[in-house]
């Protein structure tokens, strides 16, 4: 049978050896598309040209006879539908990505569909200096960027002091997420309630109780 072509997206040694480490390893053929430190930074690589495989002289559509994966969160994962969407492989939309991702989108979503597995939240400027008065939630509650990852930057409040401390953190820190979110915002239609909350956002949230769980993969 044909070698299968793997496309890991954003490399790094790390994953790229435990790749290899698989004990069917060579029945694929390995392209990698770009390397982890070319999607970090502001402006993620939208439209990056085709994929330029290492080490096999050859030149592939991205995709073609076999699959693509990735290990990485964000901004990776939205990066992969663009480069999905270009090549014609099948993939969710960008816009379906980003409902997921944008805590507040995905809120709201969640509230439409299953309002009472849904906590209350709150939209947070974190420029408006009455933010706190506008937050209709009792304390204790989260404070959390719209788009973070591995819950960077999420601080339960129990008081204003807790607030205003965060807040400052959180301003000083965000835009290592904000800059390259609000990049894939810009790619997708957005209502107007969320259109305005872009990714130099907050969102507050009610404290739940339960047991916790966590989709690791999915194929």
């Amino acid at each position: 049978m044909p070698r299968k072509n793997v496309f890991p997206i954003a490399r790094d040694c790390l994953n790229l050896a435990k790749l290899k480490s698989l004990e069917r390893f060579g029945d694929y053929r390995i392209h990698p598309v770009l390397d982890f430190k070319d999607v970090q930074g502001e402006h993620p690589p939208a439209d990056h040209g085709d994929p330029e495989p290492g080490g096999t002289g050859d030149r592939f559509v991205f995709g073609h006879q076999g699959c693509h994966h990735h290990v990485w969160d964000f901004p990776v994962s939205c990066l992969l539908p663009i480069l999905c969407d270009r090549f014609g492989v099948p993939s969710p939309s960008l816009e379906s990505v980003i409902k997921c991702y944008h805590k507040y989108w995905s809120r709201i979503v969640q509230r439409k569909v299953a309002p009472e597995c849904t906590p209350k939240f709150s939209k947070v400027d974190l420029n408006d200096d009455q933010a706190l008065s506008k937050i209709e939630l009792d304390l204790p509650f989260w404070l959390k960027p719209v788009k973070a990852f591995r819950s960077q930057l999420a601080f339960k409040i129990n008081d204003e002091r807790d607030f205003h401390g965060s807040t400052g953190i959180i301003r000083e820190k965000i835009p290592r997420f904000s800059k390259p979110f609000d990049f894939f915002l810009e790619r997708v239609a957005t209502p107007n309630e969320i259109a305005s909350a872009h990714g130099g956002f907050c969102i507050a949230e009610e404290v739940i109780e339960g047991r916790q769980g966590a989709l690791e993969g999915y194929v």
